[in-house]
Formats: structure tokens, sequence, C-alpha cells
């Protein structure tokens, strides 16, 4: 191939690729540019998991801290709970338990020994019926007044 011949071939060649490049670059360019917005949302949706993580992470350290707090308040009411419960069960004076109608709920040790009725006998049983018969009439009406009071009421009887 002659020197001229080869110079036009190169020239040729350079003005396809001239050509090519042309028309490639803004075809790249659009994909770069396409490309560069897809990989800034990623980030960002990448960023935006990252703080949600984070936010996660640290509602669950407070979520551990709360449950440790409320275990403490539980483990301490259920000690309190116990605590007034052998109060209430070993008091030198003799307790009952009732709802609104006059039914034993609960009954101490010495409730129990002053009615001679071991706990099983008290559970569920009318009040009333430890009650004089000469004296229900006043306890009815006394018990009938103390269930249109709201809340526990203490009611000190001899």
């Amino acid at each position: 191939m002659s020197e001229d011949r080869f110079i036009q071939h190169l020239q040729a060649i350079h003005a396809q690729l001239t050509a090519l490049h042309g028309y490639i670059m803004p075809l790249l360019q659009g994909q770069q540019e396409k490309t560069v917005q897809i990989f800034e949302a990623i980030a960002s949706s990448v960023d935006s998991l990252q703080l949600s993580y984070e936010e996660m992470q640290m509602s669950l350290e407070v979520s551990a801290v709360i449950e440790e707090e409320l275990l403490e308040q539980s483990e301490q009411v259920v000690a309190e709970h116990h605590r007034y419960y052998d109060l209430f069960q070993f008091a030198p004076d003799a307790y009952l338990l009732t709802d609104a109608n006059g039914l034993i709920l609960e009954a101490n040790a010495a409730a129990r020994k002053l009615l001679n009725i071991p706990q099983n006998f008290l559970i569920r049983k009318p009040l009333i019926v430890f009650v004089a018969q000469e004296d229900r009439q006043v306890f009815r009406s006394y018990l009938s007044q103390l269930s249109q009071v709201e809340g526990v009421q203490d009611w000190e009887i001899s």
C-alpha cells in the first residue's frame, strides 16, 4: 500500500472513529447521567436505610432499658404484694375482704380463727350468715349504702 493511500485510509478510519465517537458519546452521556442518577438514588436509599437502622438500634437500646426498669418495678410490686399479703394474713385482728354483695373473697388467719371455719369454707360465703339475726336488717341497710359508694370502703364492726 502506498503512503498516500495509507494516510487516506488512516484519515478514513479517523473520520469513522470521530463519527462513531460523535454517536456514542451522547448515548453514553445520557446513560452516564441516568447511571449517576440511579447510583445517587441508591446512595440516598442506603443513607436513609442506615439512618433508619441507627434509629431502630437506638429504639431497641431504649426499649431494653425500659424493659429492665419495668422488670425491676414488677419485681418490687410482687415483693410489696407478698409483704402486704403477709401483713394481711398474719395481722392480729380479724380482716375480711368482701365484694359489693357481701360475699367473702379473702379472710386472714385471725378471721378464720375467730369464725372457726377453714379458708376454703369461707370463700364466697355471704358475710351476713355470721351476723346475729337481730342485727341483719341493719347490716343489710349498711351494705346497701356501701354498694352505692365507689371504691374500697373500710368497715369496722365489733
